[in-house]
């Protein structure tokens, strides 16, 4: 089982500090191992997404964020208390939400039913390392649609 959780930095609209930021990724990170196993990936990015304000003009949003993923054999039991301890932290670090996801993990390997091209002018060109990158971004379906 795998076990996704995302926290913002953001308090409001404003940033909280580094300090408590980096105290609120470990509790976070601390809680995601306690409960659902070891940590397999625990990462920061920035998201950004488009929200509408109270009169229905869309708003850009942009925030800091941590992503823990944790992939043990949590029980029921497990969970749950994860995610109140979740709760316990959003409360704490003054966050509206905290976005929690546990589920099965699907392996999704390549589909043979794509074949790879590449323009040979294209390779001639860029000669045979760009030519390997080119086959990899261009992938031409069976039935002749490219992608």
């Amino acid at each position: 089982m795998t076990t996704v959780v995302s926290i913002g930095r953001n308090v409001g609209g404003e940033p909280m500090s580094p300090g408590r930021w980096r105290a609120f990724r470990h509790e976070t990170q601390y809680a995601v191992e306690r409960y659902t196993g070891p940590v397999v990936f625990s990462g920061e990015g920035i998201g950004s997404w488009t929200t509408t304000d109270g009169e229905g003009n869309e708003v850009r949003e942009t925030e800091q964020a941590a992503t823990i993923i944790g992939a043990g054999d949590p029980t029921a039991g497990e969970i749950s208390d994860l995610r109140h301890h979740l709760a316990i932290l959003a409360a704490e670090y003054r966050q509206e939400a905290i976005a929690a996801v546990s589920g099965v993990t699907t392996f999704v390997g390549p589909d043979p039913t794509y074949r790879i091209t590449v323009d040979p002018d294209q390779e001639r060109a860029f000669g045979r390392t760009e030519a390997e990158i080119a086959r990899r971004l261009y992938r031409t379906r069976p039935d002749g649609y490219d992608e």
